[in-house]
């Protein structure tokens, strides 16, 4: 399986950390996300994993597709683990789907910068 680089989000707020907002990419591709989350005040904060798949009905009835973790390296570890299950489930025609559906949205962003 190819590797799952991660690359810091671009800040939205100025007081925003870098070090807490996470794409993970495959082949060049977005994903999904490893973020930081507070939850309540009283609540120790815990690190979200979400992927985000688009390969049409190939993904209907998926599970495990996100997930909250103590620290970001077990995120990550979870992320793979999942990733390991998802992209073969998807397919290689999941696959091709999931990257045309990542080029429509890049070339959207692009018509509308």
């Amino acid at each position: 399986m190819p590797g799952l680089p991660l690359r810091r989000q671009p800040l939205n707020f100025p007081h925003d950390d870098p070090d807490l907002r996470w794409s993970v990419y495959c082949e060049g591709y977005s994903v999904g996300v490893i973020v930081q989350h507070q939850g309540r005040s009283d609540e120790p904060r815990t690190w979200r994993w979400v992927m985000h798949i688009h390969a049409d009905d190939r993904t209907n009835g998926l599970t495990g597709l996100s997930g909250e973790e103590a620290g970001r390296e077990a995120a990550m570890a979870a992320f793979r683990a999942a990733w390991d299950r998802v992209r073969p489930a998807i397919g290689d025609q999941g696959w091709r789907l999931q990257i045309q559906h990542m080029e429509w949205l890049a070339a959207l962003k692009n018509r509308i910068a």
